[in-house]
């Protein structure tokens, strides 16, 4: 029976002001699209419906690496929450681009403006509630 590999993704988050920032690094590939989708399923579970993907460290996103970025936005969005991106590089802005992602996930030029977008959005929601 051959051996099986698991190489799992280190994927650093912080929390802003009760919002999710992830922070993947290198390559999005099959592998650690599949952590990244876990990590997000895992998060949301917990509470986080509001999350930001910084792609700053983000070199290059497979197929699956959008994969995940879509069906995660669909569940945030289901939730009543939201999941934006910030800081594309290239090759990451033009696969998002390319694939017309970036028509439906909001996208911002660096995590701060994606944290203050999301939180005002909470802000107006928990306003409309009163």
């Amino acid at each position: 029976m051959p051996n099986q590999i698991s190489i799992q993704m280190n994927i650093p988050t912080e929390i802003r002001e009760n919002i999710l920032v992830v922070l993947p690094e290198g390559n999005l590939s099959k592998l650690a699209a599949r952590d990244l989708g876990e990590l997000l399923k895992t998060e949301s579970s917990e509470g986080f419906h509001h999350i930001v993907i910084d792609c700053r460290e983000l070199v290059n996103i497979s197929s699956d690496g959008l994969r995940v970025i879509l069906h995660s936005f669909k569940q945030m969005k289901a939730a009543g929450g939201n999941l934006v991106v910030s800081s594309l590089r290239n090759q990451v802005a033009s696969a998002l681009e390319v694939t017309g992602m970036l028509k439906i996930i909001e996208s911002f030029s660096d995590i701060d403006t994606a944290v203050f977008f999301l939180k005002s959005n909470i802000d107006s929601l928990e306003k409309e509630k009163e």
